[in-house]
């Protein structure tokens, strides 16, 4: 029969000063090295009930209620208490002194430790929890490790569960996964595979939910309203740790949706009740901006500016198709004039879903405006893209080398003289007309430039408002 190994070291709590004498209880470690101490009983001889009785309503784990355990005896003056013999510690405590802690005739270490506020939230992990809300999702927490350490905290999350059966101590939910709702998850998971489709996929075009910022918003809330489906509140008897990473990972996600919703609809009726002057100022900004400015801008490139002289010819032709191009758009656009106000109405109705959908809504109409200049920046990307390539590849060409497209590498040739004179002449032409090419392939790459950064504020401000709204909420129920 092999006997248990002693215990080494003691974790007492730092806020636990019996002013009596008791008996002590907590937990022993497998190894039987190290043990946790989590309350004391002022039970008397001969009674027959102990604390685990009475702590069958505890927040903790019931596995851990099931292993305390006592420990041994406490006392509170030069007396030594009486020990069971079954309990080989005796504590020993005097004034505001850390406890003596003696196991017969030899002391043992005594770490002290303050036990977590559960009410508050707060509990010991050795690894960090994942907030993330695809990743706890799809990838839950692993379980807790078998380590000495491990079990150490895990006993130190409990105590103070274990002192509070009937006050503030008791959490009597947290979040646990469930396979529940499946018609709703049956009616999501179409949808998202909806937005995910290619819009050409013989042209391996992106997803609809890359292309509009509305639709990769709505595929994040479906997302969300998928995760909150398989979700239920019941009783977790599991780790702490995952217990709380999936309860606040929950809570978080609520608490930014609400805030959204509360700020999408105190921004929606600011729209609805001014959307006549707003769609009058949205309408001056756009035609301002995105027509008369750049008409101007094209006009002054094509003037030879600052003395730099393009080709006549070429920017003649480039900018009489770009000006065409601008007013055949700007016939839609005043067109569309009139009903701004019904646009800037609906976007308002579309706070209800939150202020993202309205940002996100408000994105996709500046994509939808600013679609001529687009156009122009991928035209002109892609000839001079064909330009430079020629200018790279005719260079070659003079130095006596090409591009082996099987190999991927460039290797030395042999060119006749008729091919150097044809590419003399190419290399001419092209030097001569890439500039003109350049120059507008910039001023309209600047412009592109500045059309994102408005799309990456508002893409900012997707996470920014319902973030510093909740923050200001959370700053002033503190207060």
């Amino acid at each position: 029969m092999c006997t248990p190994s002693p215990i080494q070291r003691v974790f007492w709590p730092i806020d636990f000063k019996p002013h009596s004498p008791g008996l002590i209880y907590g937990w022993v470690t497998p190894s039987g090295s190290s043990a946790c101490v989590a309350l004391t009983s002022p039970d008397v001889a001969g009674s027959k009930s102990t604390p685990v009785d009475r702590l069958k309503d505890v927040a903790a784990p019931s596995l851990l209620i099931e292993s305390l355990r006592l420990l041994g005896a406490c006392s509170t003056d030069a007396a030594p208490q009486s020990t069971p013999s079954s309990a080989p510690l005796h504590a020993h405590i005097r004034g505001r002194k850390s406890p003596q802690v003696f196991q017969g005739s030899g002391p043992v270490q005594v770490i002290l430790y303050r036990r977590p506020n559960v009410p508050k939230h707060q509990y010991l992990s050795l690894v960090p929890i994942q907030l993330d809300l695809t990743s706890s999702a799809r990838n839950p927490l692993p379980p807790p490790a078998e380590g000495e350490m491990e079990h150490i905290i895990r006993f130190i999350n409990a105590a103070h569960a274990v002192n509070h059966p009937r006050g503030r101590g008791r959490i009597r939910t947290t979040i646990g996964q469930t396979k529940t709702n499946s018609s709703l998850s049956r009616i999501i998971h179409p949808l998202r595979a909806l937005l995910s489709l290619p819009l050409l996929p013989q042209l391996r075009a992106p997803a609809l939910k890359d292309v509009s910022a509305t639709c990769a918003q709505l595929d994040v809330r479906l997302e969300q309203i998928s995760f909150w489906s398989t979700q239920d509140v019941r009783r977790e008897d599991g780790d702490v740790a995952r217990g709380w990473a999936l309860y606040v990972n929950f809570n978080n996600c609520l608490w930014l949706v609400a805030n959204d919703a509360i700020i999408g609809y105190a921004l929606g009726l600011f729209l609805r009740d001014n959307a006549v002057p707003l769609s009058r100022v949205v309408f001056s900004f756009v035609q301002t901006h995105a027509f008369t400015n750049i008409r101007s801008s094209i006009l002054w490139l094509n003037a030879w500016p600052a003395g730099l002289k393009l080709h006549s010819e070429l920017s003649a032709a480039i900018t009489n198709s770009l000006i065409s191009t601008m007013h055949m758009v700007e016939v839609y656009l005043l067109a569309l004039a009139p009903h701004f106000p019904i646009i800037l109405a609906c976007l308002g109705y579309a706070g209800i879903l939150g202020s993202t959908f309205i940002l996100s809504l408000a994105s996709d109409f500046l994509a939808l405006l600013t679609a001529h200049l687009f156009g122009a920046y991928i035209a002109l990307t892609y000839a001079f893209s064909w330009q430079l390539s020629i200018l790279i590849s005719l260079f070659r060409l003079f130095r006596g080398k090409r591009y082996n497209a099987l190999r991927k590498r460039v290797e030395p040739a042999q060119y006749d003289s008729d091919t150097l004179l044809l590419g003399t002449v190419l290399f001419t032409l092209n030097v001569f007309l890439f500039p003109t090419v350049m120059t507008y392939y910039f001023f309209f790459a600047l412009c592109r430039l500045a059309i994102l950064a408005i799309h990456a504020g508002l893409e900012t401000m997707h996470g920014v408002c319902p973030a510093v709204f909740a923050s200001c909420r959370t700053h002033e129920e503190a207060a």
